[in-house]
């Protein structure tokens, strides 16, 4: 019950910074009703892409936090499988991490080259 308190705080502290995100002006659907455009779907992506990241990096950072944790709490009692099971956590979130911002990079960097769009217009211009 103590680790299930403890999750439930620990998650609560990563998903306000999620919380706070949410509250900007900036909708993530940009249009109303029938008024969409080829323009306003590319924009839809990028919404949604951009909040994927950031959601993405604060579970990471949450599971980087669990698997530190237990690699130093389990060096401490000496269970070797422990150890190894919090290093294995470790690398597999690092893997993860990296294999969702290089999918991130090349869909956004494909996704500029063909849309013609500028650095800051980011997937907005993919149909002009």
């Amino acid at each position: 019950m103590q680790k299930l308190l403890a999750f439930l705080a620990a998650g609560s502290l990563y998903t306000v910074p999620l919380l706070l995100f949410a509250q900007q002006q900036k909708a993530i659907v940009p249009c109303d009703g029938v008024q969409c455009t080829c323009n306003d779907l590319g924009q839809l992506a990028s919404n949604i892409m951009t909040w994927m990241l950031y959601t993405m990096v604060f579970i990471s950072a949450g599971t980087f936090s669990y698997a530190g944790f237990k690699y130093l709490t389990s060096g401490m009692v000496g269970e070797a499988a422990q150890v190894e099971s919090a290093k294995k956590m470790l690398k597999n979130v690092a893997k993860g991490l990296v294999l969702a911002l290089l999918a991130w990079l090349i869909v956004d960097t494909t996704i500029s080259t063909l849309g013609n769009s500028k650095l800051n217009d980011m997937w907005i211009k993919i149909c002009s």
